[in-house]
């Protein structure tokens, strides 16, 4: 009997959503970091086995903001609370920290839903000071303990996710991680990298746009990419002494893209400022972002 199904996953900031879908696919389809809000859209990564197919869909981390782009993220996490598509939510805590404003708002949201959950406690490697709290409020959920970066009990998650999928064909090539596209995939290796070495400066403030993508026939691509910073001493500390720090974004995202492409990389970086972006809902639209709507 194969069985079919999207799952959704959801909880706050750096509970671990994107290490899980890492995890559990084998590859690193949604980039992570100890820097709050790094997954800014919905990843799909697809776990495929005899039993069937899992459609993953991993969302940025539900936050507290009055922040234009912040809601934009929050109503994309929120979003596979009632996309009718969703067969089962996954929602992640670290037991480690306490029941906050977050979990609030999340709970919120999700108790008056119908569709089934499954709540995840993540980092049980870690003291698990908190977890009564989450266990009283959602006592009618099922749950696994876990541990993403550990790979504890991921498979006895996977197997409860199979129970509540329905009997159905794929939606894609059993072959296949994930439906992004290459360009999708550069841009976010690229704000990955962005955001390693920048640590806590400027990660917030930046978005990554490919302006040109050409794959050529004997497998090698050129790459044209612009990163977007706010205001100008942004763009001076991006760019470095001599250019050092965007050199070493510029290597290290293309080591990591030799991974995708079998050729040479010719890899052109290009920082400018785009002075209060996250507030401009046209330049949001046109990286991608869908601005909230009432």
């Amino acid at each position: 009997m194969y069985k079919s199904g999207f799952v959704g996953l959801i909880g706050r900031p750096n509970v671990g959503k994107s290490t899980l879908l890492n995890t559990i696919i084998g590859e690193q389809i949604s980039i992570t970091s100890n820097v709050p809000q790094t997954t800014r859209n919905q990843i799909k990564g697809i776990f495929s086995d005899v039993r069937g197919q899992i459609v993953f869909i991993d969302t940025p981390g539900i936050h507290q903001t009055t922040a234009k782009f912040g809601e934009i993220l929050n109503e994309t996490a929120l979003n596979v609370l009632s996309d009718s598509d969703i067969d089962v939510v996954l929602y992640i805590v670290d037991v480690s920290r306490p029941f906050g404003p977050e979990e609030k708002f999340l709970s919120e949201n999700i108790l008056h839903q119908k569709k089934p959950f499954i709540l995840v406690f993540n980092k049980i490697d870690c003291p698990r000071t908190f977890i009564k709290e989450y266990t009283q409020l959602f006592s009618d959920f099922k749950s696994v303990d876990i541990s993403a970066l550990n790979k504890t009990n991921t498979e006895e998650l996977i197997e409860k996710i199979f129970n509540y999928l329905p009997e159905g064909e794929p939606y894609f090539d059993p072959e296949e991680i994930t439906d992004q596209n290459l360009r999708f995939i550069t841009a976010e290796i690229i704000r990955k990298h962005v955001i390693i070495n920048m640590q806590d400066e400027i990660p917030h403030a930046t978005a990554v746009r490919i302006e040109e993508f050409k794959e050529l026939p004997d497998g090698s691509a050129v790459i044209d990419a612009v990163i977007y910073v706010e205001t100008e001493s942004q763009k001076k500390i991006m760019i470095g002494k001599d250019g050092s720090k965007i050199k070493t974004i510029k290597n290290f995202s293309k080591r990591e893209l030799k991974n995708f492409i079998q050729g040479s990389i010719t890899l052109t970086l290009n920082v400018k400022e785009k002075h209060n972006w996250r507030k401009n809902n046209g330049f949001l639209k046109s990286l991608g972002y869908t601005e909230k709507t009432n």
